[in-house]
């Protein structure tokens, strides 16, 4: 009855990390999908048709459509824009690719200190002639559990906490970039560029970035004029804290793993142990 237990734990174990690590491979091809479509990509009357079969990836994608548009609309070419968005494409296809092996590290150590718990605790009660009782296995098998389903969203929830405002102000600034020396107004230019959507990014971490975004679209409003070189400012400090919120969250991951294997999965190692000694001491 333990090996039954025993087994059924560990495939559920390996359809969870199957699943968590099918996703992240998933997001990660969209990604090199789209960079493949933009290299190949050249600005001619045949490529600019509207029935592209253009990969989604993020805020990537919508980002490119946008220029597209605006290309198909006005006759302009965004290239040197392009080779901006592959730039900040690339590094978030790095980032993911660390995320991925971050993930899997994870997921291998807590399935490995699993394994060894349960295999301690089969072989041990087998070898030493201890009943370990049944709901004790429950209570290990669920806390363990609830481990990975907190890991599971707790990074989730962090990745969210430092990244999320990421992807808009990306698509704000390039599209400010793109559009800067066209002859759209102004009003239009900032519509485009959805600068409003940026109040949606509350965290600390955005608000100073924020507030200067914003200054450069009151300005461009009442001036009726694109300042080219603040916008490239801005977009090179979006590249600051891009690598910055990127540490800031990889560090936090870190610190939140441990965590996660100290409080959820260390634990029933020792609980076995207890229970060993605590019925040799009542053998004795």
């Amino acid at each position: 009855m333990n090996i039954v237990i025993y087994l059924i734990i560990i495939l559920l174990l390996a359809i969870w990390a199957l699943s968590a690590e099918k996703s992240v491979l998933s997001v990660t091809q969209s990604g090199k999908l789209l960079e493949d479509w933009l290299k190949k990509f050249h600005w001619t009357g045949a490529a600019l048709q509207k029935n592209l079969d253009l990969p989604r990836y993020k805020f990537f994608s919508d980002l490119v459509q946008v220029l597209l548009s605006l290309a198909r609309q006005w006759g302009a070419q965004y290239q040197q824009v392009f080779i901006t968005l592959r730039e900040i494409l690339n590094q978030d296809l790095q980032f993911e690719k660390q995320l991925k092996e971050f993930i899997q590290g994870c997921w291998f150590q807590m399935v490995l200190i699993v394994c060894m718990s349960w295999l301690f605790i089969i072989l041990g009660t087998s070898w030493v002639d201890i009943k370990f009782p049944k709901s004790y296995m429950v209570m290990i098998g669920a806390w363990q559990t609830l481990g990975m389903i907190c890991f599971h969203f707790g990074i989730l929830y962090l990745k969210k906490r430092y990244l999320e405002g990421l992807g808009r102000f990306w698509k704000s600034l390039i599209c400010l970039r793109a559009l800067a020396e066209t002859a759209l107004p102004r009003s239009e230019v900032v519509r485009i560029s959805e600068l409003k959507n940026l109040d949606e990014c509350y965290h600390q971490e955005w608000v100073d970035f924020k507030v200067k975004v914003h200054h450069l679209g009151q300005w461009m409003l009442s001036s009726g004029q694109s300042p080219l070189k603040e916008i490239n400012y801005l977009i090179e400090e979006l590249r600051f804290l891009e690598k910055h919120q990127i540490q800031s969250f990889q560090k936090m991951s870190h610190i939140y793993k441990f965590i996660v294997l100290v409080i959820f999965f260390i634990p029933a190692y020792f609980a076995f142990l207890f229970i060993i000694f605590s019925n040799l001491g009542t053998m004795f």
